[in-house]
């Protein structure tokens, strides 16, 4: 198998004129050549290439991953298409909060204005309804990284914390995931829960945790199906990503909770 890479790095370069100049250069490159399947990461490749496929790509199946937000309604509209839903945990992860803090009024969840954020909290407002009894939420969205750090410092300290995404802020300026838990983790006095794996020892207390390695392994093993002759749209997309509950000691040492809360298995 021969594999073309292309990385678009669109949450740092989110402009329309840096999409389009991305059109014409996927045009130019790969104009006389002829794919058997493309796969896509994240909801930005998914959906340029959506944009496009008519033209750049008729008839190529297509595999996708890693995407926050599924709409059968929009996928059925498709043909020759399947994939992995990035389907974490969100209810593992809010029930886990509310047994380690059963006294808790409110949350705060941190999440940006991203593709990926308008679709976590696309998945958030969704589930708001079976903890709006139990709990309040603010969200902590439209601020710059400085602006977002201050903000958690005078966060009353037994109040928990949602990390979702945070990758680009409201100046425009953006943070891999890395560099943007460094900073938040920095500020953040409060006990702090994620939904990824790639948060885990780095800031977070834990929670029903996903983890890329899993999304991209399945979605290849769909790749494989097809290229030895299925057809992509007779595939079910995979709704169900794997997940594990995984946790930091140290932070439950910090934060003086129990491990005798931890769910089986963690």
């Amino acid at each position: 198998i021969i594999l073309h890479l292309e990385y678009m790095d669109t949450k740092r370069f989110p402009s329309a004129d840096y999409k389009n100049n991305w059109k014409k250069y996927l045009f130019e490159k790969y104009r006389s050549f002829k794919h058997e399947l493309i796969m896509v990461a994240d909801d930005n490749a998914l959906n340029l290439l959506l944009e496009i496929r008519s033209e750049f790509a008729p008839g190529i199946p297509i595999v996708f991953c890693g995407i926050n937000y599924y709409d059968k309604e929009r996928f059925d509209t498709h043909e020759d298409i399947t994939g992995v839903i990035e389907s974490y945990d969100l209810s593992g992860t809010l029930d886990l909060i509310s047994t380690f803090h059963p006294q808790m009024k409110k949350l705060y969840i941190i999440n940006d204005l991203t593709a990926t954020g308008e679709a976590n909290y696309k998945r958030l407002t969704d589930l708001y309804p079976n903890y709006r009894k139990k709990m309040t939420w603010q969200f902590l969205e439209n601020y710059s990284m400085d602006e977002l750090c201050d903000y958690l410092q005078k966060i009353p300290a037994d109040i928990p914390v949602l990390l979702m995404s945070f990758n680009k802020d409201r100046l425009g300026d953006a943070y891999d995931y890395t560099d943007s838990i460094a900073k938040i983790s920095e500020s953040c006095k409060n006990p702090m829960y994620g939904v990824w794996g790639f948060y885990l020892g780095r800031g977070i207390v834990g929670g029903s945790l996903t983890r890329g390695e899993d999304q991209g392994k399945k979605a290849a093993e769909l790749a494989l199906r097809i290229l030895h002759g299925e057809k992509a749209g007779k595939i079910p997309v995979v709704t169900e990503s794997p997940t594990q509950f995984g946790f930091d000691y140290e932070q439950m040492v910090r934060f003086r909770l129990p491990v005798k809360n931890l769910p089986p298995d963690s």
